[in-house]
């Protein structure tokens, strides 16, 4: 049975942690259905213009932070399996910064 989260987020939270202007580099595709890429498409049309948020920028940021969130049960799984998954979520940021970074000055 699926159960959903009562937290409610503010405007300015939501912004936060999903529409901030985000380049994505050495892209990879996936495939999601028609109805999740136009909730996506529409979500992130709204903070388009404040924020620069694009789809592909809103769909990253969505599934780093139900990765963060369910982190634990993630890595108790991969353990189960022999592995670690998500070691170290934010360290996955910071290499991105760092890659952006080098990406601009070279």
């Amino acid at each position: 049975m699926r159960q959903r989260k009562s937290n409610t987020l503010t405007k300015e939270q939501y912004t936060e942690l999903f529409c901030l202007e985000k380049r994505i580099r050495n892209r990879r595709v996936i495939y999601v259905s028609e109805e999740a890429y136009q909730k996506l498409k529409d979500t992130a049309f709204l903070f388009k213009f404040d924020n620069y948020s694009t789809t592909s920028s809103l769909a990253d940021a969505i599934l780093n932070e139900h990765f963060q969130t369910n982190k634990d049960l993630l890595n108790a799984l991969w353990q189960e399996a022999g592995e670690q998954f998500v070691k170290d979520i934010d360290s996955i940021g910071s290499r991105r910064s760092n890659n952006e970074e080098d990406n601009e000055s070279g």
